[in-house]
């Protein structure tokens, strides 16, 4: 299916949330967010996970394209480590576009299952990238390993 254009037909059953206006003397909508109602869901595994090196993950870019916002939950194998990474951003070609600041992610020491949560990290991707990698810049401090989960909203 092509993503340039995606035909919407008004009465056709399909409720959209959008915002509606004119352009080239037709009537476009764009798709509004509701932000709050519940629908962001962690992934089952992580899609970067247990690093222990200073490294740039997963191989292939993640796929982030007509996703709003990036939301990245971190967690270690102990309540003593920390790691400072970089995001990288892609284009539809899977070409490199930027990278983004140095982002810390610090141990918050509360528990989750068995590995301690980082800080909680989220990109508005208003530049439309369509892909995404992670970048640890240093291995994680005392002998430890960082696993990383993107979802989307």
């Amino acid at each position: 299916m092509a993503t340039n254009k995606i035909l919407y037909t008004e009465g056709s059953g399909l409720n959209v949330a959008s915002h509606s206006f004119d352009e080239d003397g037709i009537t476009k909508h764009t798709e509004r967010i509701a932000f709050g109602t519940g629908v962001a869901t962690l992934p089952d595994t992580a899609q970067v996970s247990e690093i222990a090196t200073a490294t740039t993950n997963p191989a292939d870019p993640i796929d982030c394209t007509g996703k709003g916002f990036i939301c990245i939950k971190s967690n270690f194998s102990a309540n003593n480590v920390e790691v400072p990474i970089k995001l990288q951003f892609f284009d539809s070609a899977d070409v490199l576009i930027g990278e983004s600041n140095q982002i810390d992610i610090l141990n918050t020491t509360l528990a989750d299952d068995v590995r301690y949560l980082g800080t909680f990290t989220e990109i508005f991707n208003r530049s439309g990238f369509a892909g995404m990698k992670i970048r640890n810049l240093t291995i994680p401090t005392n002998s430890g390993n960082v696993s990383f989960y993107v979802y989307f909203i």
